[in-house]
């Protein structure tokens, strides 16, 4: 099933400038994320005074939705401190960072003052990043998780942090939660969420082995970029439904760049290049306006759109004919259809 729409082709891409193409797309990607990091990195002073001020400036707009709390502003200067504030803070409260190293495994727990705790009650942890995001930023280095979240009745906020940990840059429980602007290097699994409608965006995942893993409904990865991965970029585990994954770039992957386990549902991907082998074995998803270098595709009722695939395999019913009713609307795939699954 070689084929190439032609009214797409004439208006989305041509033979002869197929990598052309494919480089732009990347290039858009890069520099979308890149104009999102350097916006939030604006906010900031490398002078401490403008640096406090615009945090005050933060709690005054946080108060002005939150009629429910009186926030407080909560500084950590040191390792030790991070962890005390970390447990005292209330909802509606910031917690606020210096840019210098925190050495440590730090846990953003719960609250027992709400049950009933809504996105208006989050909990923020502030930092701050620098263009290089490592000279006047905020670092978390730890050996285990850098960040973890356990919270269920509050959401937290994330926000303009550098993570390197050994093992797992964050680890995310519970429902609402936002990482914000997060840079996540060298670690064995990057973020890992098991939870509902948790957004990560306008982050920076790069030099480790493991992108980021999904569990649970509704979440959202958005403006990310996965660099230099060995192992695999996006998974999107077994009962996941309704998975967003949008304007996500990927570059230097020696493993999978996205994959759909068997039993998820609903995943919806849009604007995003995909610089190796995806293995899609979920059911139901969309995926619009993407490039791909190689598809491994087993799952149903998937439906592509405005979208090039280098190389193509599905997987096929015993007679040789298609047996997952799976649709491609203005999609082009190039060259010819794999035999056999992609490597």
């Amino acid at each position: 099933m070689s084929f190439c729409q032609d009214e797409f082709l004439t208006n989305l891409i041509c033979h002869q400038h197929i990598t052309c193409s494919i480089s732009i797309t990347n290039c858009v990607q890069k520099e979308r994320i890149s104009h999102e990091l350097s916006k939030e990195n604006r906010k900031f002073s490398e002078s401490q005074t403008m640096w406090r001020s615009n945090l005050s400036f933060t709690l005054l707009l946080l108060s002005t939705i939150t009629t429910t709390t009186t926030a407080k502003i909560l500084y950590a200067n040191t390792s030790s401190e991070l962890t005390s504030a970390l447990k005292k803070a209330k909802p509606g409260d910031v917690v606020t960072l210096l840019p210098v190293d925190y050495v440590g495994d730090f846990v953003l727990p719960d609250h027992t003052d709400k049950d009933n705790a809504t996105s208006n009650d989050a909990t923020t942890l502030l930092g701050t990043q620098s263009e290089d995001f490592q000279r006047h930023s905020t670092i978390i280095s730890s050996t285990g998780t850098g960040i973890s979240i356990t919270a269920h009745r509050r959401p937290w906020n994330v926000k303009s942090l550098v993570i390197q940990s050994n093992d797992t840059g964050v680890k995310i429980r519970g429902n609402n939660h936002v990482i914000q602007s997060v840079v996540i290097r060298a670690s064995k699994v990057a973020a890992v969420i098991k939870g509902d409608n948790i957004v990560l965006n306008s982050t920076v995942i790069s030099n480790g082995e493991k992108g980021v893993i999904l569990g649970g409904n509704d979440n959202v990865v958005k403006s990310v970029a996965l660099n230099g991965l060995s192992k695999s970029g996006i998974v999107v585990q077994t009962g996941s439904a309704g998975t967003q994954i949008r304007s996500v770039s990927t570059q230097m992957l020696t493993g999978n760049s996205l994959i759909l386990q068997n039993g998820t549902k609903g995943t919806n991907v849009h604007s995003t290049t995909f610089n190796a082998i995806a293995n899609l074995d979920g059911d139901d998803g969309k995926f619009a306006s993407c490039v791909f270098t190689g598809v491994n595709l087993s799952g149903c009722r998937n439906k592509f759109s405005a979208t090039v695939i280098q190389n193509l395999y599905e997987e096929t019913s015993d007679d040789n004919s298609t047996n997952c009713n799976n649709i491609f609307e203005k999609t082009c795939v190039i060259g010819n259809e794999s035999n056999d699954p992609l490597d």
